[in-house]
């Protein structure tokens, strides 16, 4: 083998190194790359399964919320939508019976009959009564008072009888009974002694609410007591109420 052979050999060797030395270059880089897209795959798959998971939370969360919503009570709404004012007033020969109340209530309609309702109210009553000189129920020579404060039940069930289109009026009847628990009463500003009276009073009443302009109440109800208010007289109450309310 002479010289040139030899030189020519040497360059093939050389060029056969170097070319597996950049093909073992290129392939450990092909894997590497391999190998970090593998972990760049893992990486994306494990933060959309979070988030996933956090919309998941999100919207059971959400549902919950709503849930609550609906389920919460209207108690407190109520009470202060049906708060209302009023007055009675009755006059006989032998008395005159003037009264004034706040109060509000609680109701629902009945679930197949969705214009029938019921509702339970409680009433703060502050009354006045007059006993004429000439009357039945007069203690002296003079007209005597008698003052009473009690607390009142009404529960009543109702038939919507009209409404508007635009829901802005409805017209309403109702009926019930009534019961009251006289708290305090005094005769001439001093406590009733010598008249006692029957404290736990019952009634029935009938009347008619009428609601308009969305918010605002007129109510007229007929009340009648066929418990007599002394204990040893028979002042049996009527009164035609007025009330104002929300």
């Amino acid at each position: 083998m002479n010289i040139l052979e030899k030189s020519e050999m040497k360059k093939t060797i050389s060029c056969l190194i170097l070319l597996l030395i950049g093909f073992s270059g290129f392939t450990l880089k092909a894997e590497e790359n391999a190998v970090i897209n593998a972990e760049q795959t893992m990486i994306n798959e494990s933060l959309q399964l979070n988030k996933n998971s956090i919309l998941f939370s999100s919207l059971v969360w959400d549902k919950n919320k709503i849930t609550l919503k609906k389920n919460k009570s209207d108690f407190g709404k109520q009470l202060w939508k049906n708060a209302n004012f009023g007055w009675n007033t009755y006059k006989t020969d032998d008395y005159k019976w003037r009264n004034i109340l706040i109060g509000t209530g609680y109701g629902r309609n009945f679930e197949h009959v969705k214009k029938a309702y019921w509702m339970v109210g409680l009433n703060l009553n502050w009354s006045k009564y007059t006993l004429y000189p000439d009357g039945a129920f007069n203690c002296t020579a003079n007209k005597d008072y008698l003052k009473t404060t009690s607390l009142s039940v009404p529960v009543t069930a109702g038939y919507t009888i009209y409404t508007s289109k635009l829901r802005s009026m409805n017209l309403k009847a109702f009926t019930g009974p009534v019961f009251e628990y006289i708290l305090t009463s005094k005769l001439n500003g001093y406590t009733d002694n010598l008249h006692p009276i029957n404290n736990f009073q019952t009634g029935w009443s009938a009347g008619a609410n009428f609601r308009f302009l969305y918010l605002l109440s007129a109510r007229v109800t007929y009340t009648y007591y066929p418990n007599s208010l002394f204990e040893n007289h028979d002042l049996y109450r009527r009164s035609l109420s007025f009330s104002l309310g929300f």
